[in-house]
């Protein structure tokens, strides 16, 4: 339903516009959109005025001024006065909705007498956008109250252009939408999550080394150890020996290449001597003289053979997981199993997501927190009231 409350008053010391325009109108109260049509945006379901001003001619000075959506049935609401020797005239409509103006324009017509007749004497038109709050134009899964909380454009599902949807990265991964690098590391959100790494720390292994850095030199940046920190070192050497000069990034790489294989094969090496430095005290091996080693040192058949280390078995991180629920009475808030394992937000929502699509858990939101049950091991009182 909309109401028309016309109210006018009179302001003395204005002319016409230079382009002869006589009536001109706008809406009090609009919408501030990011990368959107020029158009006054507006919200559908709150009230606005429409302020309408005109100029007064010599002619005239009895004036109606009428405003109606067009390609509507409605009639025209319109208002009629005698103005007395003024310039300017200012005319508030005001509308408690605008659901009626919704893909609507408005037109307002300004009429003056003229001779005893009403004549049109100008005419305007208003192409308000009327977009509802809990709408979402683009489909980001953002509203469009929220696209205007968060800065973020309602046209562009990816404000910052990284790939990630205003929503995702508002819901699910609490990164900025309007920065494509949230954390200043060097690395696009979507870089990070594709990697593992968390999108809100710049250096998500908290060794010193930034994500974007550890990247480039070819090390884990999710993984703290010696070599990078070997790393560091090589790099503040390099940089010695290009204090003289340019040293190309690829000749740099090459370096720290080398370095960090001469570190493995000197592990695997110590390793070795240290494995066979535990029997150096037994009697040592002797050889005949064609390098065969004595008959009585031939291994006997009967002899019982060592097993080699077997590799402990590989537990997945879902069933890392489950683990943790089971050990938990069946339940864990996600921020728990953040803490618990050290794990990103981002890995934890994404491990989460595919592990409720196969029906392994549950999540049950609970004020501002998820709860993360194993299926049927909802708590009390948690459980979905739409469900079976």
């Amino acid at each position: 339903m909309v109401a028309f409350v016309v109210s006018l008053a009179a302001a003395g010391g204005a002319t016409a516009a230079a382009d002869g325009t006589l009536v001109r109108a706008e809406f009090a109260d609009t919408v501030g959109v990011v990368e959107g049509p020029d158009h006054p945006h507006v919200w559908e379901s709150e009230s606005n005025t429409l302020k309408t001003t005109f100029e007064t001619t010599e002619e005239s000075d009895y004036y109606e001024v009428c405003v109606h959506p067009e390609g509507s049935d409605a009639d025209p609401t319109c208002t009629s006065e005698r103005v007395g020797p003024v310039k300017t005239v200012s005319v508030n409509v005001s509308f408690e909705n605008l659901s009626a103006v919704k893909e609507r324009n408005l037109t307002v017509e300004l009429h003056q007498r003229v001779e005893g007749k009403l004549v049109l004497a100008d005419s305007t038109r208003v192409d308000p956008v009327v977009i509802a709050k809990d709408g979402d134009l683009d489909n980001d899964q953002l509203t469009n109250r929220a696209e205007l909380d968060n800065g973020t454009s309602m046209y562009r599902s990816d404000t910052d252009r990284d790939s990630l949807s205003d929503g995702s990265e508002v819901k699910n991964y609490e990164t900025s939408p309007l920065r494509s690098d949230t954390d200043d590391d060097g690395l696009t959100d979507a870089q990070e999550l594709e990697m593992d790494t968390d999108p809100l720390s710049s250096d998500t292994d908290d060794d010193g080394l930034d994500d974007s850095l550890e990247t480039r030199i070819g090390t884990d940046p999710t993984r703290a150890n010696n070599r990078q920190m070997l790393v560091a070192s090589v790099l503040v050497v390099v940089g010695v020996i290009a204090g003289s000069g340019f040293v190309v990034l690829s000749n740099i790489r090459g370096v720290i290449g080398r370095a960090l294989a001469g570190v493995v094969a000197a592990s695997a090496r110590l390793r070795s001597t240290s494995s066979a430095g535990d029997d150096t005290e037994g009697p040592t091996e002797t050889t005949t003289a064609d390098g065969q080693p004595p008959d009585s040192e031939t291994a006997s058949p009967d002899r019982e053979t060592v097993p080699a280390d077997r590799p402990k078995p590989v537990i997945s991180d879902e069933e890392v997981i489950i683990r943790l629920l089971r050990d938990n009475d069946g339940w864990l808030y996600q921020s728990e199993i953040v803490e618990a394992r050290d794990w990103s937000k981002s890995k934890v929502s994404r491990m989460l997501s595919s592990m409720e699509e196969s029906d392994r858990i549950q999540k049950i939101t609970v004020g501002r927190q998820n709860v993360i049950a194993e299926s049927g091991s909802v708590p009390e009182g948690l459980e979905s009231p739409f469900g079976d």
